[in-house]
């Protein structure tokens, strides 16, 4: 078993129907944080390795814009206030890698829930909402690592399906 934290930064762009309202809200790039742990299950002799991965995450980024019907609003506009983003993250996912050398292809399968909560008020008339859950839950993975010393490695990853989302990393174990 493998536990680890995760230090970083995110942002991201949220739609919805409010009340027959189309707001989009876009965040300003904010400290992520989040925590979990990998077991490896089964390693084969040929060097495959069958692993599960749990983690939870989330930020609260300020919102640099909101869209509200095609109209555009930024912070410190008239009559726009209580702007605020909450976000939060957990997964399982399982995954299958194989070392060559200094990489490591992998890919998988996940299981993602995602809460969000957004508020701002727009001339007076305030917009909340409480529990923005992700559609779909149930999604893949796909990445690589480079390891260039025995302790660094720094990876790219995308995800599809459930959410489009791409991550670059660098992790250090001690």
């Amino acid at each position: 078993m493998e536990p680890y934290v995760l230090l970083g930064a995110a942002n991201g762009e949220f739609s919805e129907k409010y009340s027959g309202v189309d707001l989009k809200y876009e965040t300003e790039t904010a400290f992520a944080w989040g925590l979990g742990a990998t077991v490896l299950l089964k390693e084969f002799n040929n060097g495959i390795r069958i692993g599960i991965d749990g983690r939870y995450r989330q930020v609260e980024p300020d919102i640099d814009k909101l869209t509200l019907n095609s109209v555009s609003y930024s912070p410190g506009d008239v009559g726009i206030s209580n702007l605020s983003a909450k976000y939060k993250e957990w997964q399982v996912a399982l995954g299958i890698s194989k070392e060559f050398g200094q990489f490591v292809p992998y890919g998988g399968i996940k299981y993602n829930d995602v809460e969000a909560s957004m508020k701002a008020t727009i001339l007076g008339t305030t917009y909340k909402t409480d529990d923005i859950n992700s559609d779909g839950v149930v999604g893949i993975f796909v990445g690589c690592d480079f390891l260039p010393t025995k302790n660094l490695s720094i990876g790219v990853e995308g995800r599809f399906i459930d959410e489009t989302a791409f991550t670059v990393s660098a992790n250090y174990r001690f």
